[in-house]
């Protein structure tokens, strides 16, 4: 990610020092210096800068973001005549594509990141999904099930037990939505 930010640094250096006709030397130019380190210090812009890194936006960095974080710089010098945030982005886009700036390695351990972050947002959705036996869990309810309890309609001084298999009672239905069918 050093690699990135400095990407940008230089993309905006560059720019500076074309547009405004500097040398390397020049006190005017120097200027820029401490404002650019605070630039890219700022959350804003930096989240700005991670977008493409991450594949979040393969559109970002949005010019506008990268401008507002200039402009809330206290005792930032004035752009050059001419510069263009949207330019510094697009280059900036460029270079990454380029320069494939995220090791393979990197661009691992970011997958892994968003999936463990995928996986978090599915199971706060679904809740924890256990790992069940089905086969076990079926045999389970037939045992449970397939005995009536009909206790509650035997008289309380009977000594009948009132349990009767679910086959017995059961009684196939012969009504139809449409009795003319």
């Amino acid at each position: 990610m050093e690699k990135a930010w400095d990407e940008c640094l230089g993309l905006i250096l560059r720019e500076i020092q074309y547009l405004g006709d500097f040398e390397d030397d020049d006190p005017d130019f120097r200027a820029y210096f401490e404002p650019l380190k605070a630039y890219v210090e700022r959350d804003d812009v930096g989240a700005a800068l991670l977008k493409p890194l991450l594949g979040i936006d393969e559109e970002a960095p949005d010019p506008d973001d990268l401008r507002f974080g200039w402009e809330y710089l206290d005792d930032a010098p004035e752009m050059p005549e001419g510069f263009s945030w949207g330019r510094i982005a697009e280059r900036y886009r460029k270079s990454l594509r380029a320069e494939r700036i995220l090791s393979p390695e990197l661009q691992k351990q970011f997958n892994a990141k968003n999936l463990d972050r995928i996986a978090e947002l599915l199971q706060g959705q679904f809740g924890v999904q256990p790992e069940a036996d089905e086969r076990r869990y079926a045999e389970r309810m037939r045992e449970k099930y397939r005995i009536l309890d009909l206790s509650a309609m035997l008289p309380p001084t009977s000594d009948q037990r009132g349990d009767m298999l679910l086959r017995k009672a059961f009684v196939p239905q012969k009504v139809r939505e449409d009795p003319r069918r």
